[in-house]
């Protein structure tokens, strides 16, 4: 091995600059001027002079560049890099800002993130993205960038339908890029003067709150926003405009099919037992117990000051509705007509006082049981029915007795005074009580939880049984034993509407 002035080794001068050729150790008075620890200690500059520097590090090792102890650069073994963070989690990753003085070209995705606030000159063409919409920084205001919004799709009412509540539950699906919705009914094609005006939702569904007219066809459609509660772009309307007709009944009643083989025509019935306002008035209303302790003729009196067309409820108009329920096979635990039981209220003195009514949902409410009971054992407590047209009547079985007016007659009439006063099935007929006065299409009794009946001298007529009836109550029970003048806290009343 040898050296420019063929030194032996070992006798090599002090700084001396080696290099190697991989055969031979060339060594020159050209020493470079700066090294790595004397650049470190004394600030000055390391130049590097080659085509290429690699670093090659253990595979565990992590390679770090910091500036007064605070990592700046640092690459970790797995191959992330971080610029102002020494744990990077992507491939490049940035704490702070970063300025790109040229095009930048992404592949992929690019997400904007949500924490910027401030929109100010300092911060002009920045995008950000507000959880429901992105937004660009003007330098005086955020403006939400537009987007092609969908329309969306009405799906009830469906156009055409009838027999609406008055305030009625509209749903539709969503639009593209829709964030919240703006919905419009009125009863002008044209939306002249709406009922319910551009009201803001952030759901897919929303009920009018205020009372519609009966008897009248509505419009309705939906626009759709592309921001929560009415912001960003609006103006895409729905796909099309429905239309609905609203109930010929008066706000808790319920149509009622007329049946040609008792008489009737289609009526409404109070959904719920008669409750007391606080002034003595009759109301339909799902909340207070019933309005009970009250006689015959003075609850025929309540129905109709509630106004024209309004009565109390005739035992044909009864035996109409206790028909129609009786052919609902949804009414049956087993699901099909004359399958097992069907429902025959709060009868089993569990609580012993009579309730107050609910939402549709929990018709089982105040009874101590429910739907997952088996059939006998409480299932048959559900205090709802269901009609052939969908309408849902509460306590038409149990609860409280009902006053009944026997017939058209004007006035309170009485029924039959000429049956024994004893408990029958409803199968036996006795007196001058017949077939259409008291039984079922179906030849149903006691057994199928549709009650009994009784007579006597009284003929004031009570139906449906009680809180503490057991099977003597049911949607056909009948009681003609007590006079006009009985009261007890155990019978109300129910009334219905001519329309």
């Amino acid at each position: 091995m040898t050296s420019e002035a063929d030194p032996q080794v070992g006798t090599l001068t002090a700084l001396k600059w080696c290099t190697s050729d991989g055969s031979a150790i060339n060594c020159s008075a050209n020493t470079p001027a700066t090294s790595m620890d004397t650049a470190y200690d004394g600030g000055a500059g390391v130049t590097v002079d080659t085509s290429s520097l690699v670093f090659n590090l253990t595979s565990t090792a992590d390679f770090e560049v910091q500036s007064g102890g605070s990592s700046v650069l640092t690459v970790i073994d797995t191959g992330l890099v971080g610029i102002g963070t020494a744990t990077p989690s992507v491939k490049l990753d940035v704490v702070g800002n970063a300025k790109v003085d040229g095009a930048m070209t992404v592949t992929g995705a690019m997400k904007i993130g949500t924490t910027i606030s401030t929109c100010d000159g300092s911060t002009a063409g920045t995008f950000r993205w507000t959880g429901t919409a992105a937004q660009v920084c003007t330098g005086t205001m955020w403006r939400t960038l537009a987007v092609e919004l969908g329309a969306a799709s009405l799906t009830s009412p469906t156009t055409g339908a009838i027999g609406h509540s008055r305030k009625p539950a509209l749903s539709w699906t969503a639009g593209a890029n829709s964030y919240s919705y703006k919905v419009w009914v009125d009863d002008d094609s044209l939306f002249s003067s709406p009922a319910v005006n551009g009201i803001i939702t952030n759901n897919t569904s929303y009920t009018v709150t205020d009372l519609l007219a009966s008897a009248t066809l509505y419009y309705w459609k939906i626009e759709s926003c592309s921001g929560l509660n009415g912001g960003g772009d609006c103006g895409v309307m729905s796909t099309t405009t429905n239309t609905f007709t609203t109930n010929l009944c008066p706000e808790n009643f319920i149509l009622v099919p007329g049946d040609g083989g008792l008489g009737t025509t289609d009526f409404c019935v109070s959904k719920y037992e008669m409750k007391n306002d606080g002034s003595g008035n009759a109301v339909a209303q799902a909340g207070s117990t019933p309005y009970v302790n009250i006689n015959a003729t003075d609850a025929f009196t309540k129905c109709s000051n509630l106004g024209a067309s309004y009565s109390m409820i005739t035992n044909p108009q009864w035996m109409t509705v206790a028909r129609n329920i009786e052919g609902v096979a949804g009414n049956w635990s087993g699901a099909s007509v004359g399958s097992g039981l069907i429902r025959r209220g709060h009868t089993d003195n569990s609580p012993a006082y009579s309730v107050s009514a609910s939402t549709d949902d929990q018709g089982y409410s105040g009874t101590e049981q429910s739907s997952s009971d088996s059939a006998g054992s409480g299932w048959e407590q559900g205090r709802t029915h269901t009609l052939s047209n969908g309408e849902l009547i509460w306590d038409f079985a149990g609860n409280v007795w009902e006053w009944v007016d026997w017939d058209t007659t004007a006035g309170f009439t009485l029924g039959p005074t000429n049956a024994a006063a004893t408990w029958k099935e409803l199968t036996t007929l006795e007196g001058s009580v017949g077939a259409n006065d008291v039984q079922s299409t179906g030849g149903y009794t006691s057994a199928q939880s549709f009650g009994q009946w009784y007579g006597g001298a009284g003929g004031a007529t009570i139906r449906g049984g009680y809180r503490n009836g057991t099977t003597t109550s049911g949607i056909f029970s009948l009681n003609l034993t007590n006079a006009s003048s009985f009261t007890n806290v155990y019978v109300g009343f129910r009334c219905v509407y001519a329309p």
